[in-house]
């Protein structure tokens, strides 16, 4: 009895012999196989803790200019409460900040690799971002005010949230600048 050809179900799953054998190249050979599984999960774990500091630290600096009595730009829209170009500049710097000082620090730690750690930032970031401005959407419709905010008013938070994925990206670009904490280089501290 001869051993039966491959069946590939799908690009990335292929039976042999009765068994589900993962792919050994390409882009998809680390999906169904992955030598270090708890990497992974500590790694979306920290994407997603990240995303939510991100989200409350976009709330941190809308409150810091409702604090300084800045007015909206559109009407009905407490949640973009400066000037549209401060935000479009505060919150990538705000998502940059978080991902160089907090979530690449522990990613590097981990010891995930550069590549990695880019990608979790853009994510992370992003995630964040579309946190913030769907959950403002979200109170605004619960209040029946969600067709009081202007179209340009989500517009301008369409172009923020991939604007503060690019700030994120950047600060995991700078962290990789920072030098290597001595207990990350084998060193005990």
């Amino acid at each position: 009895m001869s051993p039966r050809a491959p069946v590939a179900l799908h690009p990335t799953i292929v039976i042999q012999s009765g068994q589900i054998v993962p792919p050994t190249e390409g882009p998809w050979s680390g999906l169904l196989r992955d030598e270090r599984p708890m990497q992974r999960i500590v790694i979306h774990g920290v994407n997603a803790a990240a995303a939510l500091l991100v989200a409350c630290a976009m709330l941190l600096v809308n409150y810091a200019f409702e604090a300084a009595g800045s007015v909206p730009d559109f009407p009905a829209c407490g949640f973009m409460a400066g000037s549209i170009w401060a935000l479009l500049a505060l919150y990538p710097s705000v998502a940059g900040s978080v991902m160089c000082y907090v979530a690449v620090p522990i990613l590097r730690r981990q010891g995930a690799a550069p590549g990695i750690i880019l990608r979790s930032a853009l994510a992370a970031s992003g995630a964040g971002a579309l946190i913030y401005f769907g959950g403002a959407a979200i109170l605004l419709g619960l209040q029946g005010r969600l067709g009081a905010a202007p179209a340009r008013a989500w517009c301008i938070a369409a172009l923020c949230i991939p604007l503060t994925a690019v700030g994120g990206a950047a600060g995991a670009l700078l962290a990789r600048e920072r030098p290597t904490p001595p207990d990350l280089q084998g060193q005990e501290g």
